[in-house]
């Protein structure tokens, strides 16, 4: 990431409850970080998604985070996914676009549009990915995520 003095640092924490590669239901929090002058400001977002892959899950939370950014800044993007970090830090995004969306097999790749729309919404942005779970939103993450999840059906998630 190209360092621009005058651009705001933000900072993307995604962490999710899916660990399997489909699941019947997954939660996925996002929370993102804006220094300011007065220290850092953040918003969240708790949701469950219904039937779904752990790609899909990770991609939504990345997307509602990146669809709050107003401006173009220095972003850090924080996951507990080697999908995400593997996709841009290994340039496996470049050669899918590269493919036709298509993998190095020939088949479509899955997610395609949600890949697209994060790229549109990532291009005005500096930004880096990192495989991070330690750092001071984590054991927040980690114990509303289990909160969430041994919640019994039907009962209210109060998170």
């Amino acid at each position: 990431m190209e360092e621009k003095t005058n651009e705001p640092e933000v900072n993307i924490y995604l962490m999710t409850s899916c660990r399997a590669p489909r699941q019947k239901e997954a939660w996925y929090i996002s929370l993102i970080e804006y220094k300011t002058a007065k220290g850092p400001v953040t918003k969240q977002w708790i949701r469950k998604e219904e039937d779904v892959t752990r790609h899909q899950v990770e991609l939504d939370g990345l997307l509602v985070a990146l669809e709050s950014l107003k401006k173009p800044c220095a972003l850090s993007i924080y996951a507990d996914s080697s999908y995400l970090e593997s996709a841009f830090n290994r340039q496996w995004v470049d050669a899918w676009m590269e493919n036709d969306w298509k993998t190095a097999h020939g088949k479509e790749i899955s997610n395609r549009e949600k890949w697209m729309k994060v790229l549109k919404i990532l291009l005005p942005h500096d930004f880096r990915i990192c495989i991070k779970t330690d750092h001071e939103y984590g054991e927040w993450m980690r114990r509303t995520l289990r909160d969430a999840t041994s919640q019994k059906e039907g009962e209210d998630k109060h998170v």
